[in-house]
């Protein structure tokens, strides 16, 4: 552990350099098992430095929530959550702000398992998303205490031999496997990124929206690059054509629930451009704003 602070973290990740530590697994204590497996606990004083390896390794987000560091990238993984690490991949860990303390259960194992696992699910679709790395959060609390009895069995004290702990880790890894899958078949609807997901709901907010596509990336934690990149994967838009859906749906409403007039209710949903704005208005919703509302045939509410 080093003694920078969490904030210190987030500004040096992309400059650390040489002063990246490399991990092996042949350096890591593993006798008696096929897999480490160790509890971790997170102190907000104590972020974890900056690091890569060359094993395969999944940890289980037991209480708080962790802030994960990579180049151009913070994402936060709070309780419940299962995060799997590919091996080369620069990265720490801090708690989040206002979490003094996390605690996760950490499973590494060596690139040969790995391969055998994957020879024997003879599935290329589970083998890239491993590849590429995934965090999980949110899942039925069902699977969540099956994931955790199993990797509490590969610690060590557990009592079981090699062979026990054998067959329990490639359950376990069958399960997440499935957990991929089931993800997968939900990608058109909620399979979003946790740090996506909720700074699209932040942008519900008035306020957000009015200060636009700053405010987002601010609320994404990452560049603004990896965001765009993101968003056009999973919801085919860019993170402006997000807010501006969002704007017009707020002036839509405005126009037709109030009186505010037509420049009023652009300025307020952020719009600074009334020109570029009624070009959207009548994109999104195929007319202009003032036939728009009249249109609606709904009674306007008078403002107070």
């Amino acid at each position: 552990m080093a003694g920078k602070s969490g904030s210190n973290v987030g500004r040096t990740i992309d400059r650390l350099g040489d002063d990246v530590r490399h991990i092996l697994f042949r350096n890591l204590k593993v006798r008696g098992s096929p897999v480490h497996a160790a509890h971790t606990v997170l102190r907000e004083s104590t972020p974890s430095r900056a690091h890569d390896h060359d094993f395969y390794e999944f940890f289980l987000v037991k209480k708080g929530q962790l802030t994960e560091y990579r180049p151009g990238i913070k994402e936060c993984h709070p309780t419940r959550t299962l995060v799997f690490v590919p091996p080369s991949r620069t990265h720490c860990f801090a708690c989040a702000p206002g979490c003094p303390e996390a605690l996760f259960i950490n499973l590494a194992f060596p690139a040969a398992l790995f391969n055998d696992l994957m020879k024997f699910l003879n599935n290329s679709g589970v083998r890239k998303r491993l590849l590429s790395g995934f965090a999980i959060s949110d899942m039925p609390i069902m699977q969540w205490e099956r994931l955790l009895r199993r990797a509490d069995a590969l610690l060590p004290g557990s009592g079981l031999n090699f062979k026990a702990r054998d067959v329990i880790f490639k359950a376990l890894m069958f399960d997440l496997s499935a957990l991929t899958v089931e993800k997968e078949g939900d990608a058109g609807k909620t399979a979003l990124p946790g740090w996506l997901s909720a700074a699209c709901e932040a942008m519900r907010e008035k306020e957000n929206q009015r200060q636009g596509l700053a405010r987002f990336i601010r609320l994404c934690g990452c560049t603004q690059e990896h965001a765009t990149r993101t968003m056009k994967k999973l919801m085919k838009q860019t993170p402006t054509e997000f807010i501006n859906e969002l704007r017009l749906k707020r002036v839509a409403d405005a126009l037709s629930m109030t009186s505010s007039s037509i420049t009023q209710s652009a300025y307020e949903a952020g719009f600074n451009n009334l020109a570029h704005f009624n070009a959207l208005f009548r994109k999104e919703f195929g007319a202009p704003p003032r036939e728009f509302r009249k249109m609606q045939g709904t009674k306007v509410v008078p403002r107070t």
